[in-house]
């Protein structure tokens, strides 16, 4: 006698069905919780508060204000992406060399500026600041102030009104121009001049 097995096709249909079943709940499961760990790893990056830039460390500042540098700052840090995304304001994500380049460039002053991440607040800012080699005077500038300091780099900074008592050395340059900007030319051979004439000097000091 043959015997027959109890398990007809609808067994097998049904225990297909739960197998579906339970794989499309582990995988639902799998995509929850990948969903969540997405979000707090968003949160925890962006609006908690855990990496938030809040304080600022400035070092080297003699004549520059240490609120424009700070105000510079606050520039970057309060850059949104995509206009909600605050991806400034985090420590981890601020990017130093690029914030330098542009502080220098918007500061003449500093000939050096070197940004530190103190984890995870805080930024510590050292400044190097220009010495003044002169007061060099636009002549021909048509505008207001037209002298300003410069350095041994050929770097000018400051707004000055044109008077006889400036202490420091003081170049008149005549030359017709629309930029306060130094002839490299001219510098080479004013700073020649003023050696040979240091240079006199001692010559006669020393006889």
């Amino acid at each position: 006698m043959r015997v027959s097995s109890v398990k007809g096709p609808h067994y097998i249909d049904n225990l297909a069905k739960r197998r579906r079943r339970s794989f499309v709940v582990r995988m639902s499961l799998v995509l929850i919780g990948v969903i969540l760990c997405v979000v707090g790893i968003f949160y925890g990056l962006f609006y908690s508060g855990w990496f938030d830039m809040n304080d600022y460390e400035i070092f080297g500042a003699r004549n520059i204000d240490p609120a424009v540098i700070k105000e510079n700052l606050n520039t970057y840090r309060d850059y949104k992406l995509f206009k909600f995304l605050p991806i400034g304001r985090n420590i981890l994500f601020f990017n130093t060399n690029a914030t330098e380049s542009v502080l220098l460039e918007k500061n003449n002053l500093l000939r050096t500026i070197q940004i530190e991440k103190k984890y995870f607040h805080t930024l510590s800012v050292t400044l190097v600041e220009r010495d003044a080699l002169g007061v060099w005077c636009f002549e021909n500038y048509i505008g207001d102030h037209k002298c300003k300091y410069f350095d041994a780099d050929m770097k000018t900074w400051g707004d000055l009104d044109k008077t006889t008592g400036f202490i420091l050395l003081t170049v008149e340059d005549y030359k017709t121009i629309d930029r306060q900007i130094i002839n490299k030319e001219y510098f080479d051979g004013m700073i020649y001049g003023v050696l040979w004439r240091l240079n006199q000097l001692l010559f006669q000091q020393s006889r």
